[in-house]
């Protein structure tokens, strides 16, 4: 029962991801979608358990998403005047490494899943990507940089 309820977590999120990849929302699309993302839903708690993953979150790890929209759209902003700048004059700008720390965690559970969704909610933005998770640190490639600062954000 507990596979089956996971499954039926698994498909909106699958199909949601589908749906991210379209340029145009056709009946086909919507119904290609449906069918397959429904057997992906399926084999994904098969596969979390032949890996061994045990995954739980805090609910307050949702405030992340908040700003998440508008460092999107800063950080593509901020990218295309890089590469309009860098066009012009032949500037080399190569970003800097920071490193993030996350608030300890005693479960070894949540320490693994907040690591994962504080990389995932890193590398979303365009102006960086998480380059090495280790422990409790996350270190970050930041390209451009600017308000709302995600890394604060994910950071303790």
């Amino acid at each position: 029962m507990a596979r089956l309820i996971e499954t039926l977590l698994w498909w909106p999120v699958l199909f949601g991801l589908w749906l991210l990849t379209l340029s145009i929302l056709t009946p086909a699309e919507l119904l290609a979608g449906a069918v397959v993302s429904l057997p992906c839903a399926a084999v994904a708690p098969v596969a979390r358990h032949a890996v061994g993953a045990s995954w739980r979150a805090r609910l307050r790890w949702l405030r992340w998403l908040v700003p998440l929209p508008a460092a999107v759209i800063a950080d593509t902003g901020r990218l295309v005047a890089v590469l309009l700048r860098r066009r012009r004059a032949d500037a080399r700008e190569r970003g800097r490494v920071r490193e993030v720390q996350l608030s300890k965690q005693a479960d070894p559970r949540l320490a693994e899943t907040q690591r994962a969704l504080a990389a995932l909610v890193l590398s979303i933005a365009p102006g960086s990507f998480v380059i090495d998770p280790v422990g409790d640190e996350l270190r970050v490639h930041v390209l451009v940089s600017g308000a709302p600062r995600l890394e604060k954000v994910v950071g303790r």
